[in-house]
């Protein structure tokens, strides 16, 4: 036998102990598990069904784990102009956005198309919406739209949410007795 059959025969030994392993099939379903937690808490989609209640003028009640009007009267903002915007956030507020890499340019540009079509929208359709001499709605759905969007960009800003995530999951995988590495050796990089 050779020393590159041998070798091969050794990697094909551990291999079949790992796959026999409930410990290794454990310890790779956690590690899943943890990656989906990760980019679960970073999507910033759930952002599109806060914008949208927040347009419908509602908060949320964390004793009832419910969102509810505001006041009796609730927001007048009719339902053609929320699915227009959550429609065009949608596409906006992904996990794409977040874990991109762009530069303050980058976002400047971004952000004045969103103005620029937030203005235009609401100037164009302000009838179909009942906004026609309502600045103030209009600088309110504006300021929502506006603050929610450019936070989820300065996520981006220079990869650095991208950067947090891969050190999330390399301190994830380096903790991970599987591993065999020690806490020390995971928390070298303090």
């Amino acid at each position: 036998m050779t020393q590159e059959q041998y070798n091969q025969a050794i990697k094909q030994q551990q291999q079949t102990q790992i796959d026999n392993d409930p410990n290794a099939l454990y310890a790779d379903s956690m590690r899943e598990e943890r990656v989906a937690n990760v980019l679960a808490q970073l999507d910033p989609s759930n952002l599109v069904d806060e914008i949208e209640h927040k347009l419908r003028g509602e908060k949320f009640n964390k004793s009832t784990q419910e969102w509810s009007p505001i006041s009796k009267d609730g927001s007048k903002v009719p339902d053609i102009l929320i699915g227009r915007y959550v429609s065009f956030l949608g596409s906006i507020l992904t996990l794409h956005t977040t874990i991109s890499n762009y530069s303050l340019s980058e976002i400047n540009n971004r952000m004045r198309l969103i103005i620029s079509y937030l203005k235009r929208d609401m100037s164009n359709h302000a009838e179909d919406y009942g906004l026609e001499n309502n600045y103030t709605e209009r600088d309110r759905i504006g300021m929502i739209i506006l603050e929610t969007t450019s936070s989820a960009f300065r996520r981006a800003l220079d990869g650095s949410e991208s950067r947090r995530m891969w050190g999330a999951l390399k301190v994830d995988a380096s903790l991970n007795p599987a591993t065999k590495k020690g806490v020390v050796d995971a928390l070298k990089f303090w």
